[in-house]
């Protein structure tokens, strides 16, 4: 009985270090976008726009992949893949859950926009927050090439006021 015990202690602290891991990272992003995310930008990444300079990030996001920055003159994003080549059902489940991680973490510093998706968008659904000019996005989106395969994205971006 002992043994089943430290067992599920265990387990429920390493899924709540998991999810702190995930909270320092998301608010460490959060709190370098008004610095155009320096702390995180690494090396040059070739861009087919001369408008747009892409990064790759030195940091990886606990549970995304291919963690980079954009930066454009009006512009700053730190962008991240949550999940890539699932069907619509799974990513919204996915999507939900980001959601609520997502939102647990910004507590009540942000304020959610209205969740309306425009016409043309590749995002079928999405949670938006916003705190001044800085905001974090999460979608699912729909491949153009491919329309039954679907991606969650992450976006942190600030908005360069001039």
């Amino acid at each position: 009985m002992r043994i089943v015990i430290l067992l599920l202690i265990i387990l429920f602290s390493s899924k709540s270090f998991s999810q702190n891991g995930f909270t320092r990272g998301l608010l460490s992003i959060v709190n370098d976008s008004e610095n155009g995310f320096q702390n995180f930008r690494g090396s040059f990444k070739e861009s087919p726009d001369s408008s747009l300079k892409y990064y790759y990030s030195v940091f990886t996001l606990q549970g995304t992949s291919q963690n980079y920055i954009i930066h454009h003159r009006y512009i700053d994003s730190y962008d991240a893949i949550v999940c890539d080549s699932v069907n619509e059902k799974k990513g919204e489940e996915i999507l939900d859950m980001w959601n609520v991680k997502v939102s647990s973490t910004l507590s009540g510093e942000f304020r959610l926009k209205e969740n309306k998706i425009l016409a043309g968008s590749p995002f079928v659904a999405k949670w938006e927050y916003e705190r001044g000019n800085v905001s974090v996005f999460i979608g699912l989106s729909q491949y153009i090439n491919n329309p039954s395969i679907y991606a969650v994205m992450l976006y942190v971006s600030h908005e360069i006021l001039r």
